[in-house]
């Protein structure tokens, strides 16, 4: 009988992180991530949020109070970050915990929405800050938040995380070489 050792990994363990030129592909910091779905009892819902600080956000916005933050996902979802879900919240909606299931990366730093570009079919330069949309990033789907002037936080299924983290590189790479 062989031993068998498992050990936890990041998404990205060994990919992150990347530097090209001014441009930084990071890790996020692991934070739990729970899926909200519609509300069941939306006045119960509100409640329940409003304990956390928070409410349901409108399409394309989130919000953060400390180190909860909830961000639109689709027109019957949203994503609660860095918080559990209270007794009373996973009682008003549909919760599901999902920390385990992405990967999440930051990218910094000047030429990160133009990097970010020529993945996207979103305008990104026309998101403000703290907006939140969901579109391919190549082929991949992907959850993008922009954090603030040349400053991006992009979540993919975990299972994708080293195709991310490839082509988002090499992207970084053909800005980093068009400004050099």
């Amino acid at each position: 009988m062989s031993d068998l050792s498992l050990a936890a990994t990041s998404p990205c363990a060994g990919m992150l992180p990347a530097r090209a030129g001014a441009l930084a592909l990071t890790e996020a910091e692991a934070r739990p991530i729970w899926a909200l779905a519609t509300p069941r009892d939306p006045n119960s819902a509100q409640a329940a949020l409003k304990s956390l600080a928070l409410h349901w956000p409108a399409a394309n916005a989130r919000h953060v109070a400390g180190a909860a933050e909830i961000a639109f996902f689709d027109r019957q979802h949203c994503i609660l970050i860095g918080a559990e879900p209270s007794a009373a919240l996973q009682k008003a909606l549909r919760v599901t915990d999902q920390s385990d299931a992405w990967a999440v990366v930051l990218l910094s730093g000047a030429g990160a929405t133009e990097a970010l570009t020529r993945l996207s079919t979103l305008d990104l330069h026309a998101m403000p800050d703290g907006a939140c949309a969901r579109s391919p990033l190549g082929h991949m789907a992907c959850h993008y938040t922009h954090l603030g002037a040349d400053h991006w936080r992009l979540m993919v299924f975990r299972s994708m995380a080293a195709t991310m983290v490839r082509e988002v590189k090499e992207a970084m790479h053909h800005i980093d070489a068009s400004h050099g």
